[in-house]
């Protein structure tokens, strides 16, 4: 009985996952979609999109973007520790902590994803030149 009940709640978390994956992946194509028009804009209205400043921006929103994904990995495997810890207050613990410190460090990604997303764009505006 445990064994059935095993493998249909692996085929609905499986299922809940694919739900949630359609949406994010559509999101992302739109995303995509939209950074390429931003990208076309700012080459079109700047003389120098080449510029190192847009190459370190990128760089920075993908590492900060790869930090989120360990983020989402880590609260997954709190969790997962939380749920089959079966009372053993030491695993629920190490859930506990696991689940916190990553709490603070999505607070800390988002924090200098803000920060330097300023610091790209005064970066940006004060090395071209806008014609109005």
């Amino acid at each position: 009985m445990k064994k059935k009940l095993l493998h249909i709640f692996i085929v609905l978390h499986s299922l809940f996952i694919f739900m949630l994956a359609i949406p994010s992946k559509a999101a992302g194509v739109l995303q995509n979609a939209l950074d390429t028009a931003n990208r076309t804009n700012a080459k079109a209205q700047l003389p120098d999109a080449d510029n190192p400043a847009f190459i370190i921006g990128d760089i920075i929103k993908y590492a900060l973007g790869f930090l989120g994904t360990v983020f989402l990995i880590l609260i997954i495997y709190a969790g997962f520790l939380w749920m089959t810890a079966a009372g053993n207050e030491q695993q629920i613990e190490k859930a506990k902590k696991i689940l916190s410190s990553s709490v603070i460090g999505l607070l800390i990604v988002i924090l200098s994803y803000g920060l330097s997303l300023f610091i790209i764009n005064v970066i940006i505006s004060a090395t071209t030149t806008s014609t109005l």
